[in-house]
Protein backbone atom coordinates (compact mmCIF):
# COMPACT_ATOMS: atom_id res chain seq x y z
CA UNK A 1 0.00 0.00 0.00
CA UNK A 2 0.91 3.72 -0.70
CA UNK A 3 2.01 5.27 2.28
CA UNK A 4 -0.45 8.46 2.28
CA UNK A 5 -3.88 5.79 1.53
CA UNK A 6 -5.89 6.56 4.76
CA UNK A 7 -4.99 3.31 7.28
CA UNK A 8 -7.79 1.53 8.73
CA UNK A 9 -6.53 1.48 12.54
CA UNK A 10 -5.72 5.30 13.65
CA UNK A 11 -3.69 4.87 17.22
CA UNK A 12 -3.62 8.38 18.70
CA UNK A 13 -1.22 9.47 21.79
CA UNK A 14 -1.62 12.69 23.63
CA UNK A 15 2.32 13.26 24.87
CA UNK A 16 3.52 15.97 27.28
CA UNK A 17 7.11 15.25 28.24
CA UNK A 18 7.17 11.82 29.35
CA UNK A 19 9.57 10.17 26.48
CA UNK A 20 10.54 7.11 28.34
CA UNK A 21 6.99 6.09 29.13
CA UNK A 22 5.98 6.74 25.54
CA UNK A 23 8.62 4.65 24.25
CA UNK A 24 7.61 1.82 25.79
CA UNK A 25 3.98 2.76 24.60
CA UNK A 26 5.51 2.62 20.93
CA UNK A 27 7.40 -1.05 21.43
CA UNK A 28 3.79 -2.34 22.32
CA UNK A 29 2.22 -0.61 19.37
CA UNK A 30 5.16 -1.95 17.07
CA UNK A 31 4.35 -5.74 17.92
CA UNK A 32 0.75 -5.36 16.80
CA UNK A 33 0.01 -9.23 15.83
CA UNK A 34 -1.94 -9.86 12.54
CA UNK A 35 -2.92 -6.71 11.65
CA UNK A 36 -0.52 -4.16 9.81
CA UNK A 37 -2.96 -1.83 8.45
CA UNK A 38 -2.52 1.13 10.99
CA UNK A 39 -1.05 4.41 12.05
CA UNK A 40 0.36 5.62 15.29
CA UNK A 41 -0.36 9.40 15.24
CA UNK A 42 2.14 11.23 18.86
CA UNK A 43 0.89 14.38 18.98
CA UNK A 44 3.53 16.45 21.27
CA UNK A 45 1.85 19.67 23.60
CA UNK A 46 5.49 20.63 24.61
CA UNK A 47 5.31 23.57 22.51
CA UNK A 48 8.95 25.03 22.29
CA UNK A 49 10.42 25.91 19.15
CA UNK A 50 14.07 26.54 19.94
CA UNK A 51 14.90 23.78 20.58
CA UNK A 52 14.32 19.42 20.04
CA UNK A 53 12.23 18.31 22.78
CA UNK A 54 13.21 15.05 24.24
CA UNK A 55 9.72 13.12 22.84
CA UNK A 56 10.49 14.44 19.26
CA UNK A 57 14.42 12.99 19.43
CA UNK A 58 12.99 9.82 20.72
CA UNK A 59 10.43 9.51 18.15
CA UNK A 60 13.03 10.66 15.33
CA UNK A 61 15.15 7.14 16.58
CA UNK A 62 11.91 4.78 14.55
CA UNK A 63 12.01 4.93 10.87
CA UNK A 64 8.42 3.39 10.68
CA UNK A 65 6.40 4.94 8.18
CA UNK A 66 3.21 3.98 10.34
CA UNK A 67 4.55 6.27 13.35
CA UNK A 68 3.34 10.41 12.86
CA UNK A 69 4.81 12.95 15.26
CA UNK A 70 3.20 16.29 15.60
CA UNK A 71 4.43 19.12 17.92
CA UNK A 72 1.36 22.19 18.62
CA UNK A 73 2.06 25.52 17.79
CA UNK A 74 0.89 26.32 21.52
CA UNK A 75 0.07 24.60 24.46
CA UNK A 76 -4.02 22.93 24.04
CA UNK A 77 -3.88 21.16 27.52
CA UNK A 78 -5.18 17.41 28.28
CA UNK A 79 -8.39 17.74 26.12
CA UNK A 80 -7.18 20.15 23.77
CA UNK A 81 -4.80 17.81 23.02
CA UNK A 82 -7.31 14.88 22.30
CA UNK A 83 -9.56 16.85 20.25
CA UNK A 84 -6.28 17.78 17.76
CA UNK A 85 -5.39 13.97 18.26
CA UNK A 86 -8.53 13.35 16.63
CA UNK A 87 -8.45 15.83 14.01
CA UNK A 88 -4.76 14.59 12.87
CA UNK A 89 -5.97 11.25 12.44
CA UNK A 90 -6.84 9.52 9.45
CA UNK A 91 -8.22 6.19 9.78
CA UNK A 92 -11.70 4.96 9.50
CA UNK A 93 -11.30 3.47 13.29
CA UNK A 94 -9.60 5.68 16.27
CA UNK A 95 -8.31 4.61 19.71
CA UNK A 96 -6.65 7.11 22.00
CA UNK A 97 -4.02 6.07 24.03
CA UNK A 98 -2.40 7.53 26.85
CA UNK A 99 1.49 8.08 26.53
CA UNK A 100 2.45 6.05 29.66
CA UNK A 101 -0.28 2.84 28.80
CA UNK A 102 -0.37 0.03 26.46
CA UNK A 103 -1.92 -2.37 24.68
CA UNK A 104 -1.64 -5.78 24.47
CA UNK A 105 -0.14 -7.17 20.84
CA UNK A 106 -3.60 -8.90 19.72
CA UNK A 107 -5.71 -5.62 20.34
CA UNK A 108 -5.78 -4.51 16.81
CA UNK A 109 -6.18 -8.34 15.49
CA UNK A 110 -9.48 -8.53 18.13
CA UNK A 111 -11.06 -5.14 17.00
CA UNK A 112 -10.92 -6.19 13.30
CA UNK A 113 -12.57 -9.34 14.19
CA UNK A 114 -15.33 -7.43 16.14
CA UNK A 115 -16.34 -4.59 14.75
CA UNK A 116 -19.98 -3.95 15.01
CA UNK A 117 -21.15 -0.97 12.61
CA UNK A 118 -21.17 2.34 14.61
CA UNK A 119 -20.88 0.85 17.99
CA UNK A 120 -17.46 1.31 19.78
CA UNK A 121 -15.57 -1.62 21.02
CA UNK A 122 -14.62 -1.44 24.53
CA UNK A 123 -12.40 -3.71 26.24
CA UNK A 124 -11.50 -4.62 30.02
CA UNK A 125 -8.33 -2.73 31.33
CA UNK A 126 -5.49 -3.95 33.66
CA UNK A 127 -5.00 -1.68 35.88
CA UNK A 128 -0.96 -1.44 37.43
CA UNK A 129 -0.48 0.67 40.31
CA UNK A 130 3.30 1.67 39.90
CA UNK A 131 3.14 3.41 43.50
CA UNK A 132 3.65 -0.21 45.04
CA UNK A 133 4.67 -1.80 41.75
CA UNK A 134 1.82 -4.34 41.77
CA UNK A 135 -0.63 -5.53 39.25
CA UNK A 136 -4.56 -4.67 40.42
CA UNK A 137 -5.88 -7.42 38.56
CA UNK A 138 -4.17 -9.74 40.51
CA UNK A 139 -2.79 -13.30 38.54
CA UNK A 140 -2.50 -15.85 41.34
CA UNK A 141 -3.83 -19.28 41.05
CA UNK A 142 -7.27 -18.81 42.63
CA UNK A 143 -7.79 -15.43 41.35
CA UNK A 144 -7.23 -16.99 37.97
CA UNK A 145 -9.06 -20.07 38.15
CA UNK A 146 -12.44 -18.05 39.75
CA UNK A 147 -12.32 -16.26 36.66
CA UNK A 148 -12.47 -19.47 34.36
CA UNK A 149 -15.16 -20.23 36.30
CA UNK A 150 -16.99 -16.96 35.72
CA UNK A 151 -15.90 -17.08 32.13
CA UNK A 152 -17.64 -20.00 31.93
CA UNK A 153 -21.21 -19.19 33.25
CA UNK A 154 -21.14 -15.61 31.85
CA UNK A 155 -21.56 -13.58 28.43
CA UNK A 156 -18.03 -13.02 26.51
CA UNK A 157 -19.50 -9.56 25.64
CA UNK A 158 -22.61 -7.61 26.05
CA UNK A 159 -23.92 -4.80 25.03
CA UNK A 160 -23.45 -1.18 26.95
CA UNK A 161 -26.60 0.84 27.67
CA UNK A 162 -27.42 3.64 29.72
CA UNK A 163 -27.11 1.48 32.87
CA UNK A 164 -23.93 -0.07 31.91
CA UNK A 165 -22.92 3.37 31.85
CA UNK A 166 -24.77 4.03 35.26
CA UNK A 167 -23.24 1.09 37.07
CA UNK A 168 -19.41 1.85 35.86
CA UNK A 169 -17.34 4.43 35.01
CA UNK A 170 -15.72 4.16 31.75
CA UNK A 171 -12.38 5.62 30.62
CA UNK A 172 -11.00 5.28 26.86
CA UNK A 173 -8.33 3.35 27.41
CA UNK A 174 -8.03 0.59 24.51
CA UNK A 175 -11.75 1.53 22.97
CA UNK A 176 -12.21 1.53 19.69
CA UNK A 177 -14.78 4.35 18.11
CA UNK A 178 -15.52 4.93 14.61
CA UNK A 179 -13.90 8.43 13.46
CA UNK A 180 -16.48 10.01 12.04
CA UNK A 181 -18.63 9.87 15.13
CA UNK A 182 -16.26 11.71 16.89
CA UNK A 183 -16.31 14.33 14.92
CA UNK A 184 -20.21 14.44 14.83
CA UNK A 185 -20.61 14.21 18.64
CA UNK A 186 -17.94 17.27 18.50
CA UNK A 187 -14.92 15.53 20.53
CA UNK A 188 -14.44 15.55 23.82
CA UNK A 189 -15.33 19.42 25.98
CA UNK A 190 -12.98 21.25 27.96
CA UNK A 191 -16.28 21.97 31.23
CA UNK A 192 -16.38 18.45 31.32
CA UNK A 193 -12.80 17.76 33.28
CA UNK A 194 -11.91 15.78 34.48
CA UNK A 195 -14.45 13.26 33.61
CA UNK A 196 -14.61 14.40 30.45
CA UNK A 197 -14.21 10.63 29.16
CA UNK A 198 -16.51 9.31 31.46
CA UNK A 199 -18.92 11.84 30.13
CA UNK A 200 -18.19 11.30 26.24
CA UNK A 201 -18.44 7.50 26.79
CA UNK A 202 -21.21 8.59 27.95
CA UNK A 203 -22.63 10.19 24.82
CA UNK A 204 -21.62 8.27 22.59
CA UNK A 205 -22.97 4.83 23.94
CA UNK A 206 -26.59 7.04 24.17
CA UNK A 207 -26.13 7.75 20.15
CA UNK A 208 -24.41 4.80 18.85
CA UNK A 209 -24.12 1.78 20.65
CA UNK A 210 -21.12 0.09 22.51
CA UNK A 211 -20.06 -3.23 23.06
CA UNK A 212 -18.26 -4.28 25.98
CA UNK A 213 -15.53 -7.59 25.52
CA UNK A 214 -13.84 -9.38 28.21
CA UNK A 215 -11.23 -9.71 26.78
CA UNK A 216 -7.98 -7.72 28.81
CA UNK A 217 -6.74 -5.59 25.99
CA UNK A 218 -5.00 -2.44 27.35
CA UNK A 219 -3.09 -1.50 30.72
CA UNK A 220 -3.49 1.34 32.60
CA UNK A 221 -0.68 2.86 35.11
CA UNK A 222 -1.38 4.67 38.30
CA UNK A 223 1.64 6.56 39.44
CA UNK A 224 3.14 8.67 42.21
CA UNK A 225 2.15 12.12 40.42
CA UNK A 226 -1.61 11.28 40.29
CA UNK A 227 -3.01 14.09 42.11
CA UNK A 228 -5.73 13.44 45.19
CA UNK A 229 -6.94 16.96 44.37
CA UNK A 230 -7.46 16.22 40.81
CA UNK A 231 -9.77 12.49 42.44
CA UNK A 232 -11.39 14.28 44.79
CA UNK A 233 -13.25 15.98 42.21
CA UNK A 234 -14.65 12.84 40.80
CA UNK A 235 -17.60 11.38 42.85
CA UNK A 236 -19.12 15.10 42.80
CA UNK A 237 -19.06 15.19 38.97
CA UNK A 238 -19.51 10.99 38.48
CA UNK A 239 -22.97 11.84 41.00
CA UNK A 240 -24.10 14.90 38.03
CA UNK A 241 -23.60 12.17 35.66
CA UNK A 242 -25.54 9.19 37.25
CA UNK A 243 -28.55 11.48 37.59
CA UNK A 244 -28.39 12.59 34.14
CA UNK A 245 -27.99 9.06 32.95
CA UNK A 246 -31.42 7.85 34.81
CA UNK A 247 -33.72 9.84 32.26
CA UNK A 248 -32.49 7.14 29.54
CA UNK A 249 -33.14 4.00 31.62
CA UNK A 250 -35.59 1.61 31.74
CA UNK A 251 -35.80 1.21 35.52
CA UNK A 252 -37.35 2.44 38.27
CA UNK A 253 -36.18 6.29 38.62
CA UNK A 254 -36.63 6.64 42.35
CA UNK A 255 -34.78 3.56 43.17
CA UNK A 256 -31.86 4.85 40.60
CA UNK A 257 -31.50 8.36 42.13
CA UNK A 258 -31.66 6.57 45.49
CA UNK A 259 -28.26 4.23 44.60
CA UNK A 260 -26.76 7.57 42.78
CA UNK A 261 -26.73 9.13 46.38
CA UNK A 262 -25.14 6.01 47.85
CA UNK A 263 -22.37 5.17 44.88
CA UNK A 264 -21.46 8.79 45.93
CA UNK A 265 -20.40 7.53 49.11
CA UNK A 266 -19.09 4.37 47.40
CA UNK A 267 -16.70 6.45 45.34
CA UNK A 268 -15.77 8.75 48.32
CA UNK A 269 -14.53 5.77 49.94
CA UNK A 270 -13.21 3.78 47.32
CA UNK A 271 -10.91 7.20 46.54
CA UNK A 272 -9.92 7.35 50.28
CA UNK A 273 -8.61 3.57 50.00
CA UNK A 274 -6.56 4.25 46.53
CA UNK A 275 -4.45 7.50 47.93
CA UNK A 276 -4.90 5.93 51.85
CA UNK A 277 -6.09 9.73 52.55
CA UNK A 278 -9.13 10.80 55.06
CA UNK A 279 -11.26 12.83 52.43
CA UNK A 280 -14.71 11.44 54.10
CA UNK A 281 -15.12 15.23 55.88
CA UNK A 282 -14.27 17.10 52.69
CA UNK A 283 -16.24 15.10 51.01
CA UNK A 284 -19.23 13.26 52.13
CA UNK A 285 -22.62 15.10 51.47
CA UNK A 286 -24.74 16.38 54.37
CA UNK A 287 -28.25 15.20 53.13
CA UNK A 288 -27.92 11.49 53.86
CA UNK A 289 -27.68 10.50 57.74
CA UNK A 290 -25.09 8.00 57.89
CA UNK A 291 -25.77 7.13 61.28
CA UNK A 292 -29.07 5.38 60.67
CA UNK A 293 -29.12 1.46 60.83
CA UNK A 294 -30.99 1.51 57.25
CA UNK A 295 -28.18 3.51 55.57
CA UNK A 296 -25.56 0.86 56.55
CA UNK A 297 -27.61 -1.92 55.97
CA UNK A 298 -28.18 -0.23 52.25
CA UNK A 299 -24.88 0.90 51.57
CA UNK A 300 -23.70 -2.92 52.18
CA UNK A 301 -26.21 -4.15 49.65
CA UNK A 302 -24.88 -1.37 47.28
CA UNK A 303 -21.41 -3.52 47.78
CA UNK A 304 -22.90 -6.40 46.94
CA UNK A 305 -24.64 -5.57 44.11
CA UNK A 306 -21.69 -3.72 42.92
CA UNK A 307 -19.28 -7.34 42.86
CA UNK A 308 -22.58 -9.26 41.17
CA UNK A 309 -22.52 -6.72 38.59
CA UNK A 310 -18.61 -6.54 38.12
CA UNK A 311 -18.15 -10.69 38.57
CA UNK A 312 -21.09 -11.45 35.42
CA UNK A 313 -20.49 -8.12 33.50
CA UNK A 314 -17.18 -7.00 33.91
CA UNK A 315 -14.88 -10.17 34.75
Amino acid sequence: KSENMAPKYSIVIPTYKRSKLLKQNIESLLKQTKQDDFEIVIVDDEAVWDKETETEKMVKGYFDHRIYYYRNKQNLGMVGNWNRCIELSRGKYVTILHDDDWLEPEYLNMCEKRINGDKALYFRTRWVDLRDVRVIDNRNKINHALKKLVHLITPSKYNLTAFSCFMTVLSTNGVLYKRDNLFELGGFNEMDYPGGDYIFNSRYILKYGGIYHKACLSNYRIEENESLEVAKLFPELIYEVRKELIKYTKYNKMLLHKMAELFYDYDVRGIKIQWEANIENDLLKNKIDRNKFSYRINMKLLKIYVLIYKIYYLL
